[in-house]
């Protein structure tokens, strides 16, 4: 398996087959990936950045004005495009920190992994949920507070990048890739 599609399973296909991909790199190459101290290191940092982050984003009531907007018709932000903003390296991270990725909401308009009445149910959501801050959030914050967040944001999306170079460093190896072949030919 060369690079080029190594890099259509990650970023290509659907929602549901970025899913399914991603599970099978969880199942194969979880124990693996758990001995990676460098990716193990960045997944605490990242816990760590995204507790900061989501205390910062309480504290100034953030969560409450992306809740009430998801829960409008349509989602609000959280369209049924924003799945597709997901690939298969950022839910890996997700499954690597233990969250129970599945799609929880069906309907067509609406991101599949928004719950309705707890949110997105990923804690290291992609960059563009993460790094969109729309006119209800810039009116909640002072020029200070979005600082504050932009800079909290970034060096959560800068870790989260360094993890998905580093997973994809050791899928991209001659053994891994050969791996992915055949259990992509098996399934």
């Amino acid at each position: 398996m060369n690079q080029t599609i190594l890099q259509e399973k990650i970023y290509g296909g659907t929602v549901e087959s970025r899913l399914a991909f991603a599970l099978l790199l969880l199942r194969n190459f979880g124990h693996s990936l758990a001995g990676l101290t460098d990716a193990c290191s960045v997944l605490a940092r990242m816990r760590t950045q995204e507790s900061t982050l989501a205390a910062f984003m309480k504290a100034l009531l953030l969560g409450r004005v992306c809740s009430s907007c998801a829960s409008t018709n349509g989602g609000g932000c959280c369209s049924s495009y924003m799945a597709g903003e997901t690939d298969s390296l950022q839910i890996l991270i997700n499954l690597m920190a233990g969250v129970n990725v599945i799609p929880v909401n069906h309907n067509p308009a609406e991101c599949c992994y928004l719950d309705t009445a707890a949110g997105c149910i990923f804690t290291f959501k992609p960059m563009f949920c993460l790094n969109y801050n729309c006119q209800s959030i810039k009116g909640q914050l002072k020029r200070a507070g979005e600082q504050q967040l932009e800079k909290l944001t970034a060096m959560l999306l800068g870790s989260q990048y360094e993890l998905e170079m580093l997973l994809f460093r050791f899928l991209n190896t001659d053994e891994s890739c050969q791996k992915i072949f055949l259990l992509a030919a098996e399934s």
